[in-house]
Parts: structure tokens; C-alpha cells; sequence
């Protein structure tokens, strides 16, 4: 590839690039190639999260996924997901005995699922509507709860961003 030097000029503002990029392997023009900007700008990601010691995996958006590796995309038991897939909750199809989730699926569902966790975060962790409330014991145990909440999703994120599970879809 060639060095990033030689591509400045089609990079353009906050590193989002304007034009086409031309990477060749080695000084060999046969193996030249020619990326569009958007191309440009996900391997640039991907390097980055590489370059940060996260594992990346690039899969289509229209492929099925098993369920030991939809339970890992949602850090949740192979068990629980199967749980998930009877109640209907996440949808599924059967390959003879197997079970296949299409990613577009899990993907969304997860997306739906990370907004309701935070929304209930945020319902947790609200600011009473009183400037000044008075320090009760159950406003007390409420602020301590609400501490609790945030340390334990402050470290639930650390540790996902600590064991690589970046994912690149």
C-alpha cells in the first residue's frame, strides 16, 4: 500500500475524504486499486479500531448468523436467546434443526434493545425536579441506586471497549 503521506491530498476536512484514493501494493501498478470515498472512509475506521488492539469483523447485512454467534453479538447466554427466538421476540428461521437469525434482524433488535436500556438509564439517573430536594431516606437510597446504575454502565462500556468487542458491520 502506499504510505498515507502520498494521500493527503484527497483526504478533506476532519478526515473524511472528497475524492477517490489509489493504494498500490508494493510500487506494483498491476496491483493497483482505486477506492470511492465511502470506502475510504470505513477502511480508515477499521484501521483505527485495529490500530487500538479491538478485533473488527466485517459480515453482510443480508447473512445468517447462528444462534451461538447472535448471543455473542447481544453478550447474552445461547440460552436466553433461544428464549428470545420462541417468545418471538427476535425473529428466526429453521434450517432442519438449526436455527438462523438474519443480522439485519439481530442488528435492530439490538439497536431497540440499547435504546431502552439507556432510556431506563436516564429514567434512573434523572435530576428530581425540586432544586434543593430534601434529603430523605428514600431520596438517599434513590441517589445511591442511581450511582449504582451508572457505575456498573460506566463499567459494562469500559470492559467492552478493554476486551476488543468492537464490531464493524
Amino acid at each position: 500500500m502506499k504510505p498515507m503521506s502520498r494521500c493527503k491530498p484527497c483526504v478533506g476536512p476532519r478526515g473524511t475524504a472528497r475524492g477517490t484514493v489509489r493504494l498500490e501494493r508494493d510500487g506494483s501498478p498491476e496491483a493497483a486499486v482505486v477506492l470511492p470515498a465511502q470506502a475510504f472512509d470505513l477502511l480508515m475506521r477499521l484501521l483505527a479500531h485495529l490500530a487500538n488492539g479491538a478485533s473488527v469483523t466485517i459480515v453482510p447485512i443480508h447473512a445468517e448468523v447462528t444462534t451461538q454467534q447472535a448471543a455473542d453479538v447481544l453478550n447474552v447466554s445461547r440460552p436466553y436467546l433461544i428464549k428470545l427466538l420462541v417468545e418471538g421476540t427476535l425473529t428466526h428461521r429453521k434450517v432442519g434443526t438449526h436455527r438462523r437469525v438474519m443480522l439485519r434482524d439481530l442488528l435492530e433488535f439490538k439497536r431497540r434493545d440499547d435504546a431502552d436500556r439507556r432510556a431506563i438509564l436516564a429514567e434512573l439517573t434523572g435530576v428530581d425536579a425540586a432544586p434543593n430536594p430534601p434529603q430523605s431516606a428514600d431520596n438517599r437510597g434513590r441517589q445511591s441506586l442511581r450511582a449504582m446504575v451508572s457505575r456498573a454502565y460506566r463499567r459494562g462500556r469500559e470492559r467492552q471497549r478493554r476486551d476488543g468487542d468492537t464490531c464493524v458491520w
